[in-house]
Order: C-alpha cells, then sequence, then structure tokens
C-alpha cells in the first residue's frame, strides 16, 4: 500500500483507540501518495478532561467541572460499553482509550512529513458524549488537515 492512496480520512473516536500516534501517522504517511492528504475530524482531546454523564465524576449541575488533567498519560480502561453505537450505556468487554494532547497528534503529523494545512476548532460535540458541554466555550471537536510533502 506505500504511495497508494490520494487521501487518508480519520473520523471521529479513531484517534482514541490509537496508543502510538507516531507510529500509526508514520504508516498514513508511507500510504499516501506525495501531495496526498490526510482529513481528521475528531473529538478535541481537550474534552478528555471532563466526565460524560454516567461517568465517574460527572456532575449534572457543573458538566464543566474538569475530572481528569489535559496531560493525562494513563490509558483508561473502560467496560460502560460504547454509547454511540447504542444509544446508552451497557455492560462489555474492557476497551482501552489512550489519551493525547494537540502536540501529540501535531508532533506525530509533522515528524512524518506531514503539512499541516487547516485546523479548526468548533464548540460543538460530534460524539454525543459530551452534549451538555456544548455552546459553553470549550473546545470540543476539531478537523485536521495535513498534506504528505
Amino acid at each position: 500500500m506505500h504511495g497508494a492512496f490520494d487521501a487518508v480520512v480519520v473520523t471521529i473516536g479513531a484517534l482514541s483507540w490509537i496508543e502510538d500516534l507516531w507510529r500509526y501517522f508514520e504508516r498514513v504517511a508511507a500510504c499516501l501518495r506525495p501531495g496526498g492528504r490526510v482529513f481528521v475530524r475528531e473529538m478535541h482531546p481537550a474534552t478528555m478532561m471532563f466526565a460524560a454523564p454516567g461517568e465517574p465524576g460527572f456532575d449534572e449541575a457543573q458538566p464543566a467541572r474538569i475530572a481528569s488533567s489535559y496531560f493525562h498519560t494513563e490509558p483508561w480502561v473502560e467496560t460502560n460499553g460504547v454509547g454511540y453505537l447504542s444509544d446508552g450505556t451497557y455492560e462489555s468487554m474492557p476497551f482501552t482509550s489512550f489519551p493525547f494532547t494537540l502536540a501529540d497528534l501535531f508532533g506525530a503529523m509533522i515528524g512524518n512529513g506531514l503539512r499541516i494545512e487547516r485546523f479548526k476548532e468548533y464548540g460543538k460535540d460530534i460524539s454525543g458524549l459530551f452534549g451538555p458541554l456544548d455552546g459553553r466555550g470549550l473546545p470540543l471537536s476539531m478537523v485536521v488537515v495535513a498534506r504528505k510533502e
């Protein structure tokens, strides 16, 4: 697949499943032709500072209360299901999510020859997990477009 693609699309929630963003974007860059682009439409990493409804630390009266450091490095292991798949929570097999910062993301992209052409942050929750935070002036989602040099 080396150099076979003009575009790679990364959609909501995908990056939290990736333990090593550097290696992931190394592979993405290898798959792209020169001039090819990667499009990322993802939850903003700042959302991981907040607890979602049903999670420990969620406070309905203060949904924007910080529950975790932006610089949290330990993975989260959960068994509360993936709510956006079922429109609710359920007991699931354990699954692991990996936190990342914008510096982690941008460093992995730039370090692997992907030049960031566009970055835009939005105050809209696209995950369905942080609806109580919509419109409160917080970065909840983002778009990143980068081109292989």
